[in-house]
């Protein structure tokens, strides 16, 4: 009888979209929970859940709102208005690889907690503002911010093993990295000037005067790295 009402539960959802009637979930609790255990010795490609939307209008092109947004899957996480929370985790969607055997890939394997990825094949981008990222990560809002550790992207290795590097990048592009800090001049600015002259400096006298710096943070020390035009 249980699997009959979560699975009619669960239909409802999938049919209409949205549950309207709150949850009270005890601590360690999941609303919806499916685990399933693959014995197969050769497995084909395979998903727990696969969501689709396809965009077919019956006319040539679909207009979306600038504020609009379409999306296959959408998870998302609130802190009600005048509430406070002061430990854990929280996250609209929970990408997560574990383990436990072993890893023994003669040609290609590959295990990630999360993939991001645009498929272009066959399609067509033109227009001067189309914007196309694998993965998107982004701030909103003028929230008050009362804390150091606020970055739009953030990367960690929590192995007790050292890995080759925090970040590899494969491919065909113009330039290694983009980079525009939008500070007009401001405090913010990261893109910065050469203007010290002394020894060790970006400006320095008698030597390479860079025609910009780019400022990082390296165990807690500021350095600026020098930037020419030309190699």
């Amino acid at each position: 009888m249980r699997k009959m009402i979560l699975g009619t539960a669960l239909a409802a959802f999938l049919a209409v979209g949205i549950f309207h009637q709150p949850v009270v979930a005890q601590v360690g609790t999941s609303v919806l929970t499916k685990f399933i255990t693959l014995t197969a010795a050769s497995l084909n490609t395979t998903r727990a859940i696969y969501s689709r939307l396809t965009l077919s209008p019956t006319s040539n092109s679909v207009v979306i709102p600038a504020s609009g947004s379409v999306a296959g899957l959408r998870g998302e996480i609130n802190v009600a208005s005048g509430k406070t929370v002061t430990d854990g985790f929280l996250y609209g969607v929970q990408g997560k690889g574990v383990l436990l055997g072993t890893m023994n890939g003669a040609s290609a394997l590959r295990l990630t907690g999360l993939i991001g990825q645009v498929d272009t094949t066959g399609g067509t981008l033109t227009g001067p503002n189309n914007q196309v990222s694998g993965v998107w990560a982004d701030l909103q809002g003028n929230a008050t911010v009362g804390i150091t550790e606020m970055y739009p992207l953030r990367v960690s290795n929590g192995m007790s093993v050292s890995p080759p590097a925090l970040g590899l990048f494969i491919g065909h592009a113009t330039a290694a990295l983009e980079v525009s800090d939008l500070g007009n001049g401001s405090s913010g600015d990261f893109v910065i000037s050469a203007s010290g002259t002394s020894a060790g400096q970006c400006a320095q006298t008698g030597g390479v005067v860079f025609t910009k710096t780019l400022k990082i943070v390296a165990d807690g020390t500021t350095y600026y790295i020098g930037l020419c035009t030309a190699p």
